[in-house]
C-alpha cells in the first residue's frame, strides 16, 4: 500500500516566517493538505494497512507491471492520495497508465467512502475493535512476516489474515518463545491473535 506525500504541495505554499515554525502561521491551503494527510495516514494504521510513503519524484520514476505498480523494488497494488492539491506531469501521467492498467486510486479527502471501498477490494492483514496495535507485512525469502506492536498498556486482540496458515506460527519477542495458533488452519486464514500491554509479536507463514 501506497501512501502518496504531499511534498510537492507543502513546496508550493510553505511560506518562511522568522518566529518558531506553527501550522496557524501558514497559508489555509498548506494546513489544510497537511491536515488531510496526518488523518489519511492515521486512519490507514488503524485499519490495519502497513504503508510506504511516496512523492511525485518516486511516481515519475514507477513503471507498471499489470494491475501492480513498481517503485524500485517495491510492488504496489494500490496508492491512497490524501488532500493533494497539485500533481507534477511526469507522476500524474504514469498514475493514469499504472491506473487504466487496472491499478487502484483512492482519492481519501474526496471520497466519503473510501475505506470501505479500499477494504472491499484488500481485506486488512490485521482487523480489532480496539486501537493502540501497529502492524506492517512483509515478505523475506519465502516467507511471509506480520509484525505487530502493542503499543498500549492493556491486552489488544484482535485478527490476522495469514497467507499460509497451516505453517503459521507466533514469534514472541519479549520471551523469546514461538506459540502456534490455536484451533483448526484448514477452516480459515484469519487467525485470532492476542497480545499482552506492550508487546510485540511476529506472524510467521510460508508455502
Amino acid at each position: 500500500m501506497a501512501l502518496y506525500y504531499p511534498i510537492y504541495d507543502m513546496w508550493t505554499w510553505y511560506q518562511p516566517v522568522a518566529e518558531p515554525l506553527r501550522s496557524a502561521l501558514q497559508p489555509e491551503m498548506l494546513r489544510r493538505v497537511v491536515d488531510s494527510f496526518t488523518e489519511t495516514f492515521f486512519s490507514l494504521l488503524r485499519a490495519g494497512y502497513p504503508v510506504c510513503l511516496v512523492d511525485h519524484r518516486h511516481l515519475a520514476e514507477a513503471r507498471t507491471e499489470g494491475r501492480r505498480m513498481r517503485i524500485g523494488q517495491s510492488l504496489f497494488e494500490a496508492v491512497v492520495m490524501s488532500g493533494t492539491e497539485e500533481l507534477p506531469g511526469p507522476a500524474r501521467k504514469n498514475l493514469e497508465t499504472w491506473h487504466n492498467a487496472g491499478g487502484l486510486i483512492i482519492e481519501a479527502a474526496r471520497e466519503p467512502g473510501w475505506q470501505a471501498r479500499l477494504r472491499e477490494r484488500f481485506p486488512p492483514a490485521v482487523s480489532s475493535s480496539q486501537p493502540g496495535c501497529l502492524a506492517t507485512r512483509f515478505e523475506r525469502d519465502g516467507v511471509e512476516v506480520t509484525l505487530l506492536v502493542n503499543t498500549t498498556k492493556m491486552a489488544w486482540a484482535g485478527t490476522v489474515l495469514v497467507p499460509h496458515p497451516r505453517s503459521a506460527s507466533f514469534w514472541h519477542f519479549d520471551d523469546g518463545t514461538i506459540t502456534r495458533p490455536t484451533g483448526d488452519p484448514s477452516i480459515s486464514d484469519t487467525i485470532p491473535l492476542t497480545l499482552r500491554a506492550m508487546e510485540t509479536v511476529a506472524v510467521v507463514s510460508k508455502p
